[in-house]
C-alpha cells in the first residue's frame, strides 16, 4: 500500500447544526490534487450521516465534507460527524460517500484539544462501535470534561489508500452549543426556559503540559517515510516521529555505507539493507546532521514505541494482549543475515531469502502497528540499533542472555526503562535477551537476525562501547519540533 499527499481540513461550527466551514488544504506532493470549498450548506446527505437531534438523543455539531484527488485520479469525498449526546458523550464518525471508493484498509487515530491544548489521553477513553474505527464514542472518565464540554477539537488521522500521509480532519466545539444540549435533554421546556441565562461555565482542568503542534511526519524535510509515535507522559515523550524503517545509506548497501558515503545522511526507505559498521557515536552525529529537531532515537523514545505497540493485539501472537509473545521479526537465521524491507507492509516476511512473502511464521513478522495506525519495521530482529543512551557505571544485574524481563534494575536504569510496568504487573512472557558484557555502556536495541527468542523489541544491548562497531549494528533516527528559543 502506498500513501500520499497530506490533506488538512478544518471545519468551525458556529452553532446547532453545520452551517458552513472552511476547508484549508497543503500539500507537499504533486502527485494529487485537492478541492477546497466553501459550503454554506449541509453536505450532500448519504446514509451514514444523522441529526440525531431529531430522535431527542443529542446534537450534530460538526458536519464537514471535503473531496479529494488520489494518485489515480479517484475522487474520494470524505465526512465527519461529531454528535454529542445528552450524557455529554462524544460519538465521532469518519464515512466516505456512496460514489467514493471504499476506504476499509484506512487506519484511524483521534484526538482531543481544549482551547488548542492537547487533552491527555487519561482523561477519557475510545470506543469502537459497530462497525469499528470509522465510528467511535468518546467518554471522558474526568468528570470536570464530562460535564463541562466545551470549546473542544475532535481530530482524525487517517491512513488512507492510494495518499502517501496521513489525511486529517478536525471540528470546533464552541461553548453555545452546550446550552443547546440541555434544551434536547429538557422535554417540554417552555420557551421562557429557553431565554433564561445559563450558568457561567465552570474553568476546565489545567494540563500538565502544552504538548506540541500536531506533527505531519511526511513534510518535516527529511528525505524517506517517517511516522508519528503519539507521546508517553509514563516516559517523559510527546508526539515525535521516527523512520519507518531502519536507517539507510541512500547509495549503498549497509554493509558498505559507512566506508563509501562520509558524506552522506540517513535515509528511512525500504530497499537496501541497514547501516551498519557504523558506531553510536557517529550514529548520533549522522542524525543530527538532518538538520534542527532530529536525533539519535533515544531510550525513552525506544520504550515510548515499544509500550505502545505492546498495547495492540494485532502484534501478539493469537491477538490478545499479555497473551503469548509479540511478534520478534527476521530473527530465526533463515536466512542468516540481514534483509532489506519493503513499500508494502503485507509482505513483512522471508525465508529462505530475503525475497518479501506476505506469509510465514506470526513470531517472524518484521512489522508493528501502534494504536494510531503507525506501521514501524525491524524494529526487532533484522539489526541492532543504537540508541542515544549510555551507562557504564550503574547496569541493571542480570547475566548474559537473560530474558531481559527477568534482569533486575539499577538505580540509575530502573527495569521500567526496559521493559513496560505492564509486562512487570502482569508477568508478560515476552522474549528479548539483556547481554550486559564487561564494559562497553552504549545502549543498542532490538537484536538481530540470528538470535531467535533473544531478538524482541525489549531486547537491550550495553556490551558495546561508544567507539564499537560491527556488521549487524545500526541506527534509527527521530524528530520532534525543535523547542522556541
Amino acid at each position: 500500500m502506498k500513501f500520499g499527499c497530506l490533506l488538512s481540513l478544518f471545519i468551525l461550527v458556529q452553532g446547532c447544526g453545520p452551517r458552513g466551514f472552511t476547508g484549508f488544504f497543503s500539500s507537499s506532493s504533486d502527485r494529487s490534487s485537492f478541492k477546497s470549498e466553501n459550503i454554506n450548506q449541509e453536505p450532500v446527505p448519504n446514509k451514514d450521516q444523522e441529526d440525531i437531534s431529531k430522535a431527542g438523543k443529542g446534537i450534530t455539531f460538526g458536519n464537514g465534507q471535503t473531496t479529494a484527488i488520489d494518485k489515480d485520479g479517484n475522487e474520494v469525498i470524505l465526512y465527519l460527524t461529531v454528535e454529542k449526546t445528552a450524557d455529554n458523550t462524544l460519538k465521532c464518525r469518519v464515512s466516505n460517500g456512496e460514489n467514493s471508493p471504499k476506504l476499509t484498509d484506512s487506519n484511524i487515530s483521534w484526538s482531543i484539544t481544549h482551547n488548542g491544548v492537547t487533552i491527555d489521553a487519561s482523561n477519557y477513553q475510545i470506543k469502537e462501535l459497530s462497525d469499528g474505527q470509522w465510528n467511535i464514542e468518546i467518554r471522558f472518565i474526568n468528570q470536570d470534561y464530562h460535564e463541562h464540554l466545551s470549546n473542544l477539537e475532535v481530530t482524525a488521522l487517517l491512513l488512507v489508500q492510494n495518499f502517501d500521509d496521513q489525511l486529517k480532519v478536525s471540528t470546533t466545539d464552541i461553548s453555545e452549543e452546550k446550552d443547546e444540549v440541555r434544551s434536547v435533554e429538557s422535554e417540554g421546556s417552555s420557551e421562557s426556559d429557553d431565554t433564561s441565562t445559563p450558568d457561567p461555565e465552570p474553568a476546565l482542568p489545567s494540563e500538565p503540559a502544552v504538548l506540541q503542534t500536531q506533527l505531519n511526519c511526511g513534510s518535516i524535510g527529511s528525505p524517506g517515510t517517517w511516522v508519528l509515535v503519539p507521546g508517553d507522559p509514563n516516559y517523559g515523550t510527546s508526539d515525535f516521529c521516527v523512520m519507518k524503517f531502519e536507517a539507510k545509506c541512500s547509495l549503498f548497501d549497509g554493509s558498505t555505507c559507512s566506508a563509501n558515503a562520509s558524506s552522506d545522511a540517513p535515509i528511512s526507505m525500504s530497499n537496501n539493507t541497514p547501516w551498519v559498521f557504523i558506531n553510536q557515536l557517529d550514529a548520533i552525529s549522522k542524525c543530527s546532521s538532518l538538520g534542527d529537531g532530529y536525533r539519535l532515537i533515544t531510550n525513552a523514545e525506544w520504550m515510548t514505541i515499544g509500550s505502545n505497540l505492546a498495547n495492540v493485539s494485532s502484534n501478539w501472537e493469537g491477538g490478545i494482549v499479555g497473551i503469548n509473545d509479540l511478534t520478534r521479526g527476521h530473527s530465526d537465521n533463515d536466512p542468516s543475515m540481514m534483509c532489506e524491507a519493503f513499500t508494502d507492509d503485507a509482505f513483512a516476511y522471508v525465508q529462505g531469502s530475503c525475497a518479501p512473502s506476505s506469509t510465514g511464521a506470526f513470531n517472524q513478522r518484521r512489522t508493528h502497528t501502534l494504536s494510531n495506525g503507525s506501521v514501524i519495521w525491524d524494529l526487532s530482529g533484522n539489526a541492532w540499533e543504537w540508541t542515544s543512551y549510555y551507562n557504564n557505571d550503574d547496569k541493571p544485574i542480570g547475566e548474559n542472555w537473560d530474558f531481559v524481563r527477568t534482569v533486575t534494575g539499577s538505580a540509575t536504569m530502573p527495569l521500567t526503562d526496559l521493559i513496560p510496568q505492564a509486562a512487570i504487573d502482569n508477568n508478560w512472557l515476552i522474549s528479548g535477551s539483556y547481554f550486559l558484557g564487561d564494559d562497553g555502556g552504549a545502549l543498542a536495541r532490538g537484536n538481530r537476525w540470528g538470535d531467535n527468542l533473544a531478538s524482541g523489541v525489549f531486547a537491550a544491548s550495553l556490551m558495546g562501547a561508544p567507539t564499537s562497531e560491527n556488521n549487524s549494528f545500526g541506527f534509527r533516527c527521530t524528530y520532534s519540533v525543535p523547542a522556541l528559543d
